[in-house]
């Protein structure tokens, strides 16, 4: 028998309640999570990408996770004594996958400078610039 095993990114609110659905990633251990800033410092207000979450794990590759849902949510919410909201609802979006690496991603950095600009450091020994942006 094959088992599966899945890591998970479980969310909570202020008072530590869990909210939304969890992100799993198949078979890998979650290395570095980054959320983007909220703003930069070329952007005008906030960051188009603000609410974007990049997680590193185990393999080459990064996802980019758009979590707008859930931060609105929290934003709504987050004072609340009493939470009615479906547990099962998906909050977040995969917005890109990113390749490049050869083998595992253990950090992540998103510029504050300039919104859409990550760094990765892999054991690859190669760091490496990416840029997110909204189409």
């Amino acid at each position: 028998m094959d088992l599966v095993f899945f890591r998970s990114i479980m969310f909570y609110d202020q008072k530590l309640r869990k909210r939304g659905s969890s992100i799993h990633i198949l078979r890998n251990v979650v290395n570095c999570l980054a959320w983007h800033p909220e703003s930069t410092m070329a952007d005008k207000w906030m960051s188009p990408i603000a609410n974007y979450l990049a997680v590193a794990s185990d393999s080459c590759s990064i996802m980019i996770f758009d979590m707008s849902k859930l931060i609105k949510e929290l934003e709504a919410t987050g004072t609340e004594d009493i939470i009615e909201s479906d547990q099962n609802c998906t909050m977040h979006k995969i917005v890109a996958t990113l390749n490049g690496h050869s083998d595992k991603v253990v950090c992540l950095a998103w510029s504050p400078h300039f919104s859409g600009h990550l760094v990765s450091g892999s054991y690859d020994n190669i760091a490496q610039v990416k840029y997110i942006y909204i189409i």
